[in-house]
């Protein structure tokens, strides 16, 4: 267990599993068999400026509302977007984007996937020496 992992379990979250290190996020970086990166910006021109390597971009408001009911897709098309992304059911979600409450919407029990967020902004962390992927 790594420091930043080890100050995710003291800080007393409800659900310390469901948020990784940006350290996690590196050493599955290249693992885009078992692990899919998703990003979704509130700025959808954000992706294509730099985001984490080997991120797949889910637009909010593209991909993820329904044109005609103005609300988010149903689970068909929801899945059918998952599918298109790489995502099955035994993929870990890594989820980052400009909102960290936001994101795009978990399938909430409908799959196996698990769905994680990042305890420290990749961002942030690029100026560690993280890198960045552009278009």
């Amino acid at each position: 267990m790594t420091q930043i992992e080890g100050q995710i379990e003291e800080k007393g979250y409800t659900h310390p599993e469901a948020l990784v290190s940006t350290e996690w996020v590196a050493r599955h970086l290249d693992d885009t068999e078992n692990t899919r990166i998703v990003e979704s910006d509130e700025d959808v021109l954000l992706y294509d400026i730099g985001h984490v390597p080997n991120a797949v971009k889910i637009d909010w408001v593209e991909d993820l509302n329904d044109p005609v009911t103005r609300d988010y897709v149903d689970p068909e098309h929801f899945a059918a977007l998952m599918s298109e992304k790489g995502i099955g059911l035994d993929t870990t979600v890594f989820s980052t984007g400009t909102r960290t409450t936001g994101g795009p919407p978990t399938p909430c029990g409908s799959s196996g996937s698990s769905v994680t967020r990042t305890y420290a902004s990749w961002t942030a962390a690029a100026s560690s020496g993280r890198p960045r992927a552009a278009r």
